[in-house]
């Protein structure tokens, strides 16, 4: 897949379908930018510019090592070695390596799509548009730099983003001048959900939202069965079908709703369960539970529902007793990590957490492979 389908990418029909990038990317590419077929071209003069500063914003943090992904400055990661100031974060390097979105994205929900689903997107009617840490927003067919740059609650990244509500203004202005109608929201993770302020944007354009929920799983789990919901029905289904959607209905597994939440009888989000701050996870316990960053991406990167359930069983085991050793199986680290505690979880995973008797909290830090 190459720039060559930004001629057949040609949306007309009033309705937008608003997904997410991966962390999983293809390498390599061309020094070729195509500023054609970048939202940016969509854009005007003011919008435009915002956009950009925002992309700056985020690339400056980068480069300053701002903040973390997976324990190291972000800056650090191999994804972002090669990452170049160019045309587009407003730059004049020329050197940087470029694939389109729908080309260097390989992750759950990519993978789903496929092929097939990739073109069925390029010659789809319906607009395409998706959510990126380092980028905002961007057009399916974009050209794009190889990075690495986390979105997670209250994050620098997430911050950037969300001021003045940035990107929930793009959307506005994209979605006036492409006269849209009806968004399907597959952002499938909260963090990423939160980027746009939805009300305001039906409020504002008058356009209606539907949040899309997998009936099978929640959060990234669901993004494989958004990838085949796009794949199989979404794309080539008739604009009128889809403005005649019911909301509350369940379309091959996915449950569209005019609220940002699911139904309670299906599967949620384990970072709502969670709170992702300060919580009692029952109110016999007097210990405080606090989960950084690095936990939720390890948490996110687990296999599926069954291992995330025994990670959250193991917690409720660490809050009732925090500082009891049991045999090797839950015991404080000694060395260079001293301080730390460390619980045993399965064959190939530990929980390592911190106790602060004072304030009677205890820090769960990340999950270590064995």
């Amino acid at each position: 897949m190459d720039n060559d389908y930004a001629a057949i990418y040609c949306p007309s029909s009033t309705i937008l379908i608003i997904t997410i990038c991966s962390f999983t990317k293809k390498k390599g590419g061309s020094q070729t930018y195509d500023y054609d077929a970048s939202i940016l071209k969509s854009l005007d003069n003011v919008t435009r510019e915002k956009l950009l500063n925002g992309r700056k914003a985020v690339f400056d943090h980068l480069w300053r090592g701002d903040f973390q992904s997976q324990g190291i400055s972000a800056k650090e990661l191999e994804y972002n070695k090669m990452l170049q100031f160019g045309k587009d974060f407003g730059g004049s390097e020329t050197v940087g390596l470029y694939l389109p979105a729908l080309a260097r994205y390989n992750g759950r929900f990519y993978a789903a799509l496929g092929k097939e689903g990739k073109i069925k997107a390029i010659k789809s009617k319906h607009h395409f548009l998706i959510l990126s840490g380092l980028y905002g927003l961007l057009s399916p067919l974009e050209s794009i730099q190889l990075y690495s740059v986390p979105i997670e609650r209250d994050s620098i990244v997430q911050k950037i983003w969300k001021n003045e509500d940035l990107l929930t203004e793009v959307l506005v202005k994209y979605v006036k001048s492409n006269q849209i109608q009806r968004i399907f929201d597959f952002t499938s993770r909260g963090d990423y959900r939160e980027l746009v302020n939805w009300k305001a944007l039906s409020r504002i354009t008058g356009a209606q939202v539907f949040h899309c929920f997998s009936i099978h799983a929640s959060g990234a789990d669901s993004l494989r069965f958004f990838g085949e919901f796009l794949r199989d029905y979404l794309f080539q289904a008739s604009e009128e079908e889809l403005i005649n959607i019911d909301h509350d209905t369940v379309k091959e597994g996915i449950l569209l709703r005019i609220i940002p939440q699911t139904l309670d009888s299906l599967p949620k989000e384990h970072e709502i369960l969670l709170k992702m701050k300060q919580i009692p996870v029952s109110s016999e316990w007097s210990w405080f539970t606090y989960f950084t960053p690095q936990f939720f991406r390890d948490f996110e990167n687990l296999g599926g529902v069954e291992e995330k359930s025994n990670i959250l069983r193991h917690l409720m085991e660490i809050q009732r007793q925090p500082d009891i050793q049991v045999k090797d199986i839950q015991k404080p680290y000694s060395g260079d990590k001293k301080g730390r505690w460390r619980k045993r979880v399965s064959k190939s995973h530990r929980l390592t957490y911190s106790i602060d008797h004072e304030s009677r909290r205890i820090t769960i830090h990340e999950i270590l492979h064995k």
